[in-house]
């Protein structure tokens, strides 16, 4: 709650932060996980969103975690629906 205030005051450098903090005490917890992924890719930092969910996947692999993965399909494979499915 408390890293969705500050992303809402438009301090998302702190909002990551408070996430990583949170994700770093409980990394199975699905929805920091998940926060932490999504404020990862709008930020453009794709290592760490893939790092996010595949440390929360390992412990905890978890349907809501599929959309942000989906995401980070590399171009090369987003049109090659077998590449596409080596990914996933």
């Amino acid at each position: 709650a408390q890293a969705e205030a500050q992303a809402e005051k438009g301090h998302k450098a702190e909002a990551a932060g408070t996430l990583r903090r949170a994700h770093k005490l409980d990394p199975a917890f699905v929805p920091v996980a998940e926060r932490l992924a999504a404020l990862y890719i709008e930020r453009g930092h794709k290592r760490g969103a893939r790092a996010v969910i595949e440390a929360t996947w390992k412990l905890n692999p978890h349907k809501d975690l599929v959309p942000l993965w989906e995401q980070l399909v590399p171009s090369a494979k987003a049109s090659d629906v077998s590449a596409k499915l080596r990914w996933f």
